[in-house]
Parts: C-alpha cells; sequence; structure tokens
C-alpha cells in the first residue's frame, strides 16, 4: 500500500536527524631564505599541518507547526482510506467470486434438466414410434416428438456451453486458467439476519469500507480547508532545536634548515607537537513569521481548498445516497425472492402433477404428444426457475 509509505515519509518529517561526520584537512608551508643571524643563514622553513575532526550532530527542525501537524494526521488517514479502499476491492472481488459460484450452480443445475428432458424425449420417442407401427398414431406424431427431441438436444448444448463459460469466467476470479476443471457443490442457502431496513442502515456508517473512506477524504478536505485558513490569516510557529558534540586532532611538524657561510654545513631541526580539543553546543530557536503579500496566493489556496471541501462533501452525500438505494433494492429483491420462491416451489408440483397425467393420457391413447410436450416443457421451465 503505497499510503503506509507516504505516512512513513511524512512521519519522518517530524522527527530528530542523526548525523556523523569526519573530516581531514592537510597543508604544507614554506617560508622564503632570508638571513637569520650573523653566524647563521636560513636556507629553509617548512610546517607541516594534518587536522582531523570527528563529530555527532543531532537537529530537529519544524516550520510551521501547527500546518505540518495537521498535514501529518491527513496522511494517517489517507493511510487509512487506502487500506479502506483496498477492502472494498477485496469485498468486490468475494462478490464476483461468490456470484460466479452459483452461477456455475446454477448452470450445473440447467445441464442436468436438460439431460433428463433429453431422455424424456428419446423414451417418449421411442413409444410414439411404437405407436405408430401398431396404427395408433401417425407419423406426423412422430415428426413431432423428433423435431422436440432435436429441440431438448439443443437446449443440452446450450446449456452445456453456458455451463463451460460459467465454469472459465469462476477460474479467471480465482486467478486461475480459465479452462481448468472446476466443480461446485450444492449451493449453500444464505439466511438473511437482519429483521428490517432500518436495522442494516444503523450500522452502514461503520461497516462499509467505501462510505467510511468517504467519510476520511471529507475529514481530510476540512483539514486542508483549516490549514489554509490559518495560514492567511495566523503567523506561522517555528521551532528549531540541535545539539553538536565533536573532537578536534591536531598535528605539527616543524622543520627548519640552516647553513653556515663558513663550512657550507646543513643544519635541520624538526619539532612535532599535537593538540586535542573537544566540543558541545546546545541550540535552540522558535519564531513567527507572517507573509504580507505573495501575490494573493494564500487566498487563491484558501477558495481552492473551499471548492475541494465542498466537493469532497457533495461525494459524500452522493456516495451515502448511492449506497443507502442499493441495500433498499438488495434486501427487497432478496425478501421478493423469498416469497417468489414459494410460489416456484408450488408450480414445480403442479407442473410435475400435470406432467404425470399427461403421460398417463398420452400412454391410454387420449392424449397427444403435443399436450406431452407442452406438459414438460412446463415442468422443466419450473424446475430452472426454481
Amino acid at each position: 500500500n503505497s499510503g503506509d509509505e507516504d505516512l512513513k515519509i511524512a512521519r519522518a518529517g517530524l522527527m530528530p536527524n542523526l548525523g556523523v561526520f569526519a573530516r581531514y584537512e592537510g597543508g604544507i608551508s614554506e617560508a622564503p631564505t632570508k638571513k637569520a643571524n650573523t653566524s647563521l643563514e636560513t636556507i629553509d622553513s617548512k610546517i607541516t599541518n594534518g587536522n582531523k575532526s570527528l563529530g555527532l550532530n543531532l537537529n530537529w527542525q519544524m516550520n510551521d507547526v501547527y500546518g505540518t501537524v495537521k498535514q501529518f494526521l491527513e496522511g494517517v488517514n489517507r493511510s487509512e482510506q487506502n487500506h479502506l479502499l483496498t477492502t472494498a476491492r477485496l469485498q468486490g472481488l468475494l462478490l464476483q467470486v461468490t456470484q460466479g459460484y452459483y452461477e456455475v450452480a446454477k448452470q450445473t443445475n440447467f445441464v442436468s434438466i436438460s439431460e433428463k428432458s433429453l431422455t424424456t424425449n428419446q423414451d417418449q420417442l421411442k413409444r410414439t414410434e411404437e405407436k405408430f407401427r401398431l396404427g395408433s398414431v401417425s407419423q406426423k406424431d412422430v415428426y413431432t416428438v423428433r423435431v422436440q427431441g432435436n429441440n431438448s438436444k439443443s437446449n443440452l448444448l446450450r446449456a452445456q456451453m453456458a455451463l463451460q463459460q460459467a465454469k472459465n469466467n469462476l477460474n479467471i476470479a480465482l486467478g486461475r486458467n480459465a479452462f481448468d476443471n472446476i466443480e461446485v457443490v450444492e449451493a449453500v442457502n444464505f439466511e438473511n439476519k437482519y429483521q428490517s431496513i432500518a436495522q442494516i442502515q444503523s450500522m452502514i456508517e461503520s461497516t462499509n469500507p467505501e462510505l467510511k473512506a468517504s467519510k476520511l477524504a471529507l475529514e481530510n478536505a476540512q483539514s486542508a480547508k483549516d490549514r489554509s485558513f490559518y495560514t492567511l490569516f495566523f503567523p506561522s510557529l517555528n521551532l528549531s532545536a540541535g545539539t553538536n558534540f565533536g573532537k578536534n586532532y591536531n598535528d605539527q611538524t616543524s622543520e627548519l634548515s640552516f647553513k653556515s657561510p663558513k663550512t657550507s654545513n646543513d643544519t635541520t631541526v624538526t619539532e612535532n607537537s599535537s593538540t586535542e580539543a573537544s566540543s558541545t553546543n546546545y541550540s535552540f530557536s522558535a519564531g513567527l513569521s507572517y507573509n504580507l503579500f505573495n501575490g494573493l496566493g494564500d487566498l487563491a489556496a484558501d477558495e481552492k481548498a473551499e471548492i475541494a471541501l465542498k466537493r469532497a462533501d457533495y461525494e459524500y452525500r452522493k456516495k451515502v445516497q448511492s449506497i443507502q438505494s442499493e441495500l433498499l433494492q438488495a434486501f427487497n429483491t432478496y425478501n421478493n425472492s423469498k416469497e417468489l420462491m414459494i410460489l416456484e416451489e408450488q408450480n414445480l408440483q403442479a407442473s410435475q402433477e400435470e406432467y404425470r397425467l399427461a403421460q398417463e393420457r398420452f400412454q391410454l391413447g387420449a392424449g397427444t404428444s403435443l399436450e406431452l410436450k407442452s406438459a414438460e416443457n412446463a415442468k422443466v421451465q419450473a424446475e430452472s426457475n426454481l
């Protein structure tokens, strides 16, 4: 989640900075030849310096304390908002997988119903052909039953294709190869634990991640408006503090070379010296600053923040209305589906009884194949609807 990284960066801006340093400086200086006294004459003088410094520093600085703290809190909200939107996307994926699962279960039932219908048509065709040989039905009845059987085969093929497509979609939603084999068990019925729409609406603001994310966006817009207003009318408080600790090592080598005018012999004098020093410094500062004029930039920023606040408020209210509308529709659809399921169960029982009677009439020669097929279609449709 990139929002978490942004929050870490914002948090780092509130923390002090700790650093170390190491430095080395060296140099060589040579003096020109000059007369030292009557008996000796200076040939050369050379001084070699080596300076080593080691230190540790700790510094903290915050410009515009109010604005910086506000921006940090806005970063906290943005991070939480990103997590909520991620949760919403995961819930959407779970919904897609669940719908895909039940679609596979539904298409599996359709295939089973189509297979039963085809088997019934094949049995019916055998009986009709036998009756035709006995002279109790006409050639037209045989053709009618054959057409009905072909229609059943077509329905079965369409159902198998729909089942394969449903399996492909479910595999893709699960991140699998589209054509991997997948089977489902009998679908589980979910019971609604909420008795009224008001009970759900009272919980929606604290449970829906999209609505909570939209509310955080509104809070951030309000915070940005507060910052711009504060910058426009109040001075900024700036704070800083720091401490430094260091050690300095200095090494110096001096060389003086002389020669005698009488003997021309050189004489060299070398002197080494070392010094060590430590230092510790502390500092603190506090100040107020205020822009008297910056090209009306602060005023434009305040107006922009006002527009963003109104837009965020509109988006939040729009989200609330949208979710409540979807919730009401889903709740009503669920309740209507429960009532419709009871009716479909009754229709299935009636169509099964009608089909049984149509079979008896057909076997006794009192009914036609068309009547039998019509009864069968009604039974198949009732099974599909349920």
